[in-house]
């Protein structure tokens, strides 16, 4: 070999192809036991195996005619690395040598991690087939292995895959997806720019397809990036808090025991975790996966539950062949697959209603100079419910005489049925907070305000009785409210062409309206904000 010079560049040659020879005899020796498993069962080894077993061989053996030549024999252990020396960048047969030896090792882990993640996924999901799809394409001559991207793999998992809730869910496991820019909240979609995390694993109830899981708000995102980049726990940006302070401290006291120190994810690779968090519809976290050494990287959630949520997991090979780490990515795993096995969660009650008001598509009302209340005002602790839920019930008022004994005794009333034990308390009845009365199609009076949540039940000879109020039927029932003026939200008389079209939309929506035309006193609910939208448009 003609071209070698004895020097540390020789020597770093000689390491190269010793490393080469020993990968491969480690390869032909997992082999060789597959084989005489196979055997004992009575099995024939695949094909490839056996083809991959004779291509290692012939290898090894071409390798160790190189090393037995005597320019190789004299040379050295090496002491010192010269990746930057320029004969080995630049010198032919260094160069080659070299190159073969320097392929992206990020992208060797980012590889690796795929199979530890694919067997953790279908170790966790019930998934008996292999979900991978490998190419192997040639450059310059070199055969390279090489995963095929953006591929949804395999079928997707379908089953009740948590003890502590049996919930129907599907599953499906992706490498390199990309999300695309898009302006409605369609699927697998981002609404900033094209983004392509390394591992995204997909969940969502098998009562829908993905297409309507995602419309329904109810697909769920997790997203895995692998970073061959680690950084020491002491360097750890940005300034800490007091958790971050104590991983500081324990790891401190870890490095002073081993004389290890400690390595975490970095910075800058959190912040893009965040940006795919924000970034990706429906995603639920986000996470790092390096080959750091430390146990104690911090794991945040948006909240008390477990989704939405972002952090990392420190994942590296181990001289076992066993992945350090993954331990806690499945505890992790397990913990996902409890929390959107139940229906009860906060993360699942948010993601409805959120679902809910992108469905709408309503532009906001312009209800000019009127000022809504900030606070909610049967609690001042808590803020004002939306317009579209405050509710105002459309009381009728037969009389004059009614209307002043209303206001003498500062209450209101709508029947509810029409004998005792026929109670009809709509939904939208038990969440009122402002009443609206009318007589035919004629607004009397600005909003009153409920002084209180609850309302009283009367028959109406009850009702006469207690405030003198003669009602329409003796015996029906009837709410009773508390109330009292409202000098904020709209304390004028609104314009009673304007909200009487409201009323009878709304009244018209009720079932039994169709079944009894006739029964006008019935309550109508109207929420706040189309009352103010109604008042705002044009006659």
């Amino acid at each position: 070999m003609p071209f070698l010079l004895s020097s540390r560049e020789s020597v770093f040659i000689k390491m190269v192809l010793v490393e080469f020879r020993g990968f491969l005899g480690n390869i032909m020796a997992f082999l060789d036991r597959e084989e005489a498993a196979k055997r004992a069962k009575g099995e024939d080894a695949p094909r490839a195996r056996l083809t991959l077993r004779r291509d290692c061989r012939r290898l090894s053996l071409k390798l160790d005619g190189i090393l037995n030549h005597a320019f190789f024999i004299d040379l050295p252990r090496p002491t010192v690395l010269p990746l930057g020396s320029p004969v080995l960048q630049r010198k032919a047969g260094y160069r080659e040598i070299w190159r073969a030896g320097a392929r992206n090792v990020a992208t060797l882990y980012e590889y690796w991690l795929f199979f530890e993640l694919e067997e953790l996924f279908r170790e966790k999901f019930k998934c008996t087939e292999e979900l991978h799809s490998l190419l192997v394409e040639k450059a310059n001559g070199i055969t390279r292995m090489k995963l095929k991207r953006g591929v949804e793999m395999g079928t997707p998992a379908q089953g009740v895959w948590s003890e502590k809730a049996h919930r129907q869910l599907s599953a499906h496991f992706h490498f390199n997806k990309k999300f695309n820019r898009r302006q409605d909240n369609g699927a697998f979609s981002s609404w900033t720019r094209n983004v392509q995390p390394d591992y995204t694993i997909s969940i969502w109830p098998t009562a829908f397809t993905p297409d309507e899981a995602e419309e329904n708000e109810l697909m769920v995102h997790i997203h895995f990036d692998a970073k061959y980049r680690v950084t020491t726990l002491n360097g750890f940006e940005p300034p800490k808090d007091g958790d971050d302070e104590a991983i500081q401290d324990q790891a401190s006291a870890g490095e002073e025991e081993t004389g290890i120190r400690s390595t975490a994810a970095k910075y800058s690779d959190l912040l893009k975790m965040h940006a795919y968090r924000d970034a990706i519809r429906r995603t639920g976290g986000a996470y790092v996966l390096y080959p750091g050494n430390s146990d104690h990287e911090p794991f945040r959630s948006n909240f008390h539950e477990i989704l939405p949520g972002l952090g990392a997991f420190s994942i590296r090979p181990a001289s076992s062949g066993k992945a350090q780490g993954i331990t806690v990515l499945s505890e992790f795993l397990d913990q996902v697959i409890d929390h959107l096995s139940n229906r009860t969660t906060a993360h699942e009650r948010s993601t409805y209603h959120l679902g809910e008001s992108l469905s709408l598509k309503e532009e906001p009302v312009q209800y000019g100079k009127r000022i809504l209340p900030e606070k909610d005002q049967f609690d001042i602790t808590r803020r004002a419910v939306p317009p579209e839920e405050h509710k105002v019930l459309v009381v009728w008022s037969f009389d004059e005489s009614q209307l002043t004994r209303w206001k003498e005794h500062q209450i209101a009333h709508v029947r509810l049925g029409d004998r005792p034990g026929g109670l009809v308390v709509d939904l939208e009845v038990a969440a009122v907070r402002h009443l609206l009365v009318r007589r035919g199609e004629k607004v009397l009076m600005g909003l009153l305000k409920l002084a209180s949540r609850d309302f009283t039940v009367l028959t109406g000879a009850e009702m006469f009785k207690v405030y003198g109020i003669k009602a329409s039927k003796p015996d029906g029932i009837y709410a009773v409210f508390k109330v009292e003026e409202d000098s904020g939200i709209l304390s004028e008389k609104p314009e009673s062409a304007k909200i009487w079209p409201l009323i009878q939309r709304k009244a018209l929506e009720k079932s039994y309206r169709f079944l009894n035309p006739r029964r006008s006193a019935d309550p109508v609910v109207l929420s706040l904000r189309s009352i103010l939208d109604a008042l705002a448009k044009d006659k």
